[in-house]
C-alpha cells in the first residue's frame, strides 16, 4: 500500500505540474498525439489564472504529503535491507541518512537525464 500510495502521489503531482504543457500539446498536435495528449488532459482545457493557481496549490499540497511519504518508503526499503544481516555496515546509525541521501541523488540524476533527453 505504501508503494502504491506514493506512486499515486507522484503521478498526481507530475500531472498538476505539467498540466499547462499537456493542454498546449493537445491543442497544437494532430493525429494520435492529439488523442494521447487530450486523454492526458482529462478533457480539461482551462488555462485561466485561477486554474493555474489551483494546480499550483494542489502540487504544493501533494509535495508536502509526498515528502514524508518518501521518507517512509525509503525507510521501509531500509528495513528490508536491515533484515538481511549480510553486511554489518547496514546496521550503523548512519544508514537512514545514507539511504535517504542516495535516493535523493538517484532522483536528481534521473531528472538530469530526463531533462537532457527532453531539452535536446
Amino acid at each position: 500500500m505504501l508503494y502504491s500510495g506514493y506512486l499515486l502521489i507522484l503521478v498526481l503531482e507530475v500531472w498538476f505540474v505539467w498540466r499547462q504543457e499537456i493542454i498546449q500539446a493537445a491543442r497544437q498536435s494532430r493525429g494520435w498525439k492529439r488523442t494521447f495528449y487530450a486523454a492526458l488532459a482529462l478533457g480539461t482545457y482551462d488555462q485561466s489564472p485561477e486554474a493555474v493557481a489551483i494546480d499550483h496549490r494542489a502540487a504544493t499540497l501533494l509535495a508536502a504529503i509526498g515528502l514524508p511519504g518518501a521518507c517512509m518508503l525509503h525507510g521501509y526499503g531500509r528495513l528490508h535491507l536491515r533484515r538481511h544481516q549480510g553486511n554489518p555496515w547496514w546496521s550503523t546509525p548512519l544508514m537512514p541518512v545514507i539511504f535517504l541521501l542516495s535516493a535523493a541523488v538517484s532522483g536528481i540524476a534521473l531528472l538530469s537525464i530526463l531533462y537532457q533527453a527532453v531539452a535536446s
